[in-house]
């Protein structure tokens, strides 16, 4: 494939979107259906690659797409080549490389990467694309030196920014500044440094923590009590009232975080808290009920996910997770209730079911 570095700009459209909206740096895209694509002859393709050049490309829709595709199907040949290329490309002084070079380094980038990942982030323009994508591969790479910058980010004025790398820092598997964290997260600083130190600390939380959590549930402000609920579900002495609270909050994002974090809590409690929000106004909440009943079932679990995936009136997506949820439970009786309805209805539900028994381990159909 001679465009190997395609990937660079096609994998952009994926990750950001319409990239011609990008504000970054002052540069601007060429009007009309002309993207500018970074390709990289078959002759340059050696673990040494150092040259980058643009190339015209005209495309869109399915053709965009396709593109697309083989240009990721080859990244496996190329390994370190590629993301050599991609580091390089960050200095370019062409937007669209600079943001597919930082989306390739979200899905592939090593170690490595980090010293001219965050050299890029410093030229880039706050709130722009290319930092936001910068950000997403600090995550990836995990470096103590990527990992302290995302901490740093998290204490920053810039509450986008502050959110998504306290995404990032809540994903990594491995050991960052918490100590840092735990201040930031303390009483009398501003609310989106709280809850983006609180969603950073969440899906580690450690019992010398549970202040923090408890405090965090507490608040007056939404953000900080939605992100307060994962750390909250994993101290091992949380209470049914504590996490009730939450399920029942006046905020819908609270409600759905709270539900969301039950997953994490192993009590025989978790099914009762999460029935009721199966008749929330919010369908996504409903949903997020019928997850939660899912992973923490109790006796009447079954009966209860089968009532939503036989009614009709439910949201289709709804009935869906439902579908998942009887499997999971129970195989053997739920694949035939996912059987009828995906045999009944040619599309809503019956496409969640079909795709959740295609899902399903051959030895469980």
């Amino acid at each position: 494939m001679t465009l190997l570095a395609t990937f660079l700009i096609v994998g952009t459209i994926g990750a950001c979107g319409n990239s011609s909206r990008a504000s970054d740096e002052g540069s601007r895209e060429p009007k009309g259906s002309t993207f500018r694509v970074a390709s990289v002859t078959s002759e340059q393709a050696t673990p040494d690659v150092s040259q980058l050049y643009m190339k015209a490309f005209r495309g869109a829709g399915g053709a965009m797409a396709s593109v697309r595709d083989r240009a990721h199907a080859t990244l496996e040949e190329y390994g370190s080549a590629a993301n050599a290329a991609a580091e390089q490309a960050l200095t370019s002084n062409q937007r669209t490389l600079r943001l597919g070079a930082a989306a390739h380094l979200a899905r592939h980038g090593t170690a490595s990467s980090a010293t001219p990942l965050l050299a890029a982030m410093d030229r880039g323009q706050r709130g722009g694309a290319l930092r936001s994508q910068i950000v997403v591969a600090l995550g990836h790479v995990a470096t103590t030196e990527s990992l302290g910058a995302l901490v740093a980010l998290v204490e920053g004025s810039d509450s986008r920014e502050a959110f998504l790398a306290a995404r990032q820092l809540a994903d990594v598997g491995t050991a960052f500044p918490r100590e840092r964290l735990r201040t930031i997260a303390g009483m009398g600083n501003p609310a989106h440094m709280r809850a983006g130190a609180l969603m950073a600390l969440g899906p580690r939380a450690e019992p010398d923590e549970a202040d923090i959590f408890r405090a965090g549930a507490v608040d007056f402000a939404p953000p900080i009590r939605a992100c307060a609920a994962a750390g909250l579900a994993r101290l091992p002495d949380v209470t049914r009232d504590e996490m009730n609270a939450l399920v029942t909050d006046e905020d819908g994002g609270v409600r759905l975080a709270a539900l969301t974090a039950l997953h994490a809590v192993d009590a025989d409690w978790v099914a009762a808290i999460a029935g009721p929000s199966l008749h929330d106004h919010e369908d996504d909440i409903q949903s997020a009920a019928v997850q939660a009943i899912a992973a923490r079932p109790d006796s009447g679990s079954y009966e209860v996910l089968l009532a939503i995936l036989t009614n009709e009136e439910q949201e289709a997506h709804v009935r869906g997770a439902a579908a998942r949820g009887l499997l999971s439970i129970d195989p053997t009786r739920g694949v035939a209730a996912v059987e009828m309805v995906a045999s009944a209805e040619s599309g809503g539900a019956g496409l969640y079911c079909r795709d959740a028994l295609e899902q399903l381990p051959h030895a469980d159909r």
